[in-house]
């Protein structure tokens, strides 16, 4: 990684997980106001993962409201 930020390996440190970090850059570009509060994603990227591991989306997705 120090390559990819030009820094000497005992400067570099890997922090966090996936989750974390999509937590940290909507907590960061998630701006809702009044009436525009919606989410945009695209369901078909998350069904490609689930069968990329050779799961059902309908039966590995859990959709929390």
């Amino acid at each position: 990684m120090s390559l990819f930020v030009d820094g000497q390996i005992d400067e570099v440190a890997l922090m966090n997980q996936l989750s974390s970090n999509l937590h940290f850059m909507m907590m960061v570009f998630y701006q809702s106001e009044g009436d525009r509060y919606k989410i945009l994603y695209e369901e078909h990227v998350i069904n490609s993962q689930i069968k990329l591991h050779s799961y059902d989306p309908k039966n590995a997705k859990i959709v929390i409201k």
